[in-house]
């Protein structure tokens, strides 16, 4: 009886969380191409410690992101393979390994103006640091039909 109500729960989180947009894994794989970091774990969402960091006076679209459902699932396969595909030519990896080291946060993407413009935000938390890297980033699609990547603020 336990199993099937594991069962249940399991299926029923399964089919209510959707996976991300294919121009989701394209922004994300660029950041992470653009950073040169071949090893992120990498989540969905920004955890409560770090949510009163994005908190901003007459930030409206600070607030919708933060008002986006983060119960979104990705592949970790083709978020590898976007990755490696927007490298640039000089880095050479196969396949990206998820280090235990390093983890990534980014909380959902705001598609703005037909979904030419997305905003979200993500904080880089390293054992190597003495604090975690938030930064609110801004992208754009441009002309040719590939996005790019700007720190639209960092936070301190």
């Amino acid at each position: 009886m336990r199993t099937f109500f594991l069962f249940l729960l399991l299926s029923f989180k399964s089919f209510y969380a959707q996976e991300i947009s294919q121009e989701a894994y394209e922004i994300y794989g660029l950041e992470l191409a653009n950073l040169e970091y071949k090893s992120y774990q990498f989540r969905l969402g920004i955890p409560e410690k770090y949510q009163e960091t994005f908190i901003m006076e007459n930030d409206s679209i600070g607030k919708k992101i933060r008002n986006l459902s983060a119960k979104k699932i990705f592949d970790s396969d083709k978020l590898s393979s976007m990755i490696v595909k927007q490298t640039p030519q000089n880095i050479k990896f196969k396949r990206i390994i998820f280090d235990r080291t390093e983890v990534m946060y980014c909380s959902p993407i705001y598609f703005k103006n037909n979904n030419n413009e997305a905003y979200f935000f993500f904080v880089i938390d390293s054992k190597s640091r003495l604090k975690p890297v938030c930064i609110y980033l801004y992208a754009y699609r441009k002309s040719d039909g590939k996005w790019c990547t700007e720190d639209y603020y960092y936070i301190f």
